[in-house]
């Protein structure tokens, strides 16, 4: 009687899961997989899959996700809603309409039980984990000659990068990096740097203390205080910028200060509002104003540090699994996924163009490098192979 007694309670239990597990998944029952779905599995994605996904699912091309090792109720899931039209690919017409559910359920079946062929990772695994802060001190190595150790360089005509915005600097950088400032040695010092260093970079100098310095000077600083009126709209009335795009000026070397005002002044930089602010100044207004503002106590910006790529995942991983490897049939496994498909699909998410509310709400403060630094985070990840198996009670 007791046994029996046991076995109900274990029977109730299980079924209470069972009815919230379904209800809370509400897509479709669990699939169960046999050798014969497993071959007929295999003809559909001959005929219907295998052109872009390639028959292993190990492909790794354009924006086309992997699909070896992955959830199989995942993958039935998402190929009805592509079949629905809910989900539209970003390449071309899946060749779906066609296909039964019978087809639909066997092919992801199929992919599911493809080992999935991880390839030779190139990337610099040392480097994807250092903080942005750490990356940012080692790609600026190439600066520190011109600019100084920490920014707050010395030599005459030279700007100092501290007091600087991280948004300001970025901005900068890339300007010289494609030419649209015009300097043949900021050109070449910047040819190499990658997006994400030019942002590490740019962290780097922002959060650096602003130190100061004798330079010498000279305009007449008291006669530059009158003629700064009109540049304290966007730069600050004592040269500390309000904005994260603008520059602060402040403590800035005086000699660049009029080498830059000069160049906007010439159309050299290309910027209708510095243009016209400066094209009536003389040479001896523009050597006060720059008195003037490096005279100036600099201060340094508030700038937040950002997350590294293994801190943003650990987030990640509360739902996808550790290191990418979901648990969840319902929910895909990242790990090991084609780099530049997970950055084309967090994308999605981040502008809403697919829609899930938790993925919006985790993407949004995650800036484009993050995003791929994600990406290259967990596409260096194996991918484990996950079997579920149904629990009878004793």
């Amino acid at each position: 009687m007791l046994k029996m007694g046991n076995a109900l309670l274990c029977f109730l239990v299980f079924f209470v899961l069972l009815v919230a597990d379904v209800a809370a998944k509400t897509k479709q029952d669990v699939l169960f997989i046999s050798p014969a779905e497993i071959k007929a599995g295999r003809l559909v994605a001959e005929s219907s899959c295998a052109s872009c996904h390639g028959m292993s699912g190990s492909e790794d091309k354009n924006h086309i996700p992997r699909l070896a090792a992955q959830h199989a109720d995942y993958l039935f899931a998402q190929l009805k809603l592509f079949q629905s039209g809910v989900r539209v690919p970003e390449t071309k017409e899946h060749s779906l309409r066609s296909l039964s559910e019978e087809a639909l359920k066997n092919a992801s079946i199929y992919y599911s039980m493809q080992d999935l062929i991880v390839r030779d990772v190139t990337k610099d695994k040392a480097a994807s984990k250092m903080s942005p802060m750490e990356a940012g001190k080692a790609a600026a190595t190439v600066c520190a000659s011109c600019h100084g150790e920490t920014g707050n360089g010395t030599f005459s005509g030279m700007p100092r990068l501290t007091g600087k915005h991280q948004t300001y600097l970025v901005t900068a950088i890339n300007a010289y990096k494609t030419g649209e400032r015009d300097d043949a040695m900021m050109k070449m010092a910047t040819a190499s740097l990658s997006p994400l260093d030019i942002e590490n970079i740019s962290l780097y100098y922002a959060m650096q203390k602003p130190e100061g310095s004798d330079f010498k000077v000279n305009g007449d600083a008291e006669k530059g205080r009158e003629l700064a009126a009109g540049c304290g709209g966007c730069h600050g009335e004592v040269g500390h910028s309000p904005s994260s795009t603008v520059p602060s000026l402040a403590g800035q070397d005086p000699a660049y200060l009029i080498k830059a005002v000069n160049a906007y002044k010439a159309g050299l930089r290309d910027h209708a509002i510095m243009r016209a602010a400066v094209e009536a100044l003389t040479d001896k207004n523009i050597a006060d104003i720059s008195a003037y503002f490096a005279a100036q106590a600099p201060k340094a910006p508030k700038v937040t540090q950002p997350l590294t790529a293994v801190q943003i995942a650990e987030k990640c991983d509360r739902c996808h699994g550790i290191n990418g490897n979901s648990l969840d049939r319902f929910i895909p496994s990242i790990s090991a996924q084609s780099e530049r498909y997970l950055i084309s699909t967090l994308t999605a998410y981040k502008k809403g163009l697919r829609s899930n509310s938790m993925m919006v709400a985790m993407l949004e403060p995650l800036r484009d490098v993050d995003i791929n630094a994600l990406a290259a985070h967990y596409a260096n990840k194996h991918r484990r192979a996950v079997v579920f198996a149904d629990q009878m009670c004793d």
